[in-house]
């Protein structure tokens, strides 16, 4: 995980009620670039399954 850069996201699966409020106040910025990069992940899918129907 930490090669990649992905430990927080462990950290956060070890303590999520914890580190929820600290990456909500402090990382405003990131959680909304993050949702939107989910929200266009779903979208991409929603599309493709439309298209092949």
């Amino acid at each position: 995980m930490q090669k990649v850069g992905l430990e927080w996201f462990y950290r956060f699966g070890q303590e999520p009620k914890r580190l929820f409020w600290r990456y909500i106040k402090h990382n405003p910025r990131f959680m909304l670039l993050g949702l939107r990069q989910l929200v266009l992940f779903w979208w991409q899918i929603l599309c493709r399954k439309s298209r092949q129907s």
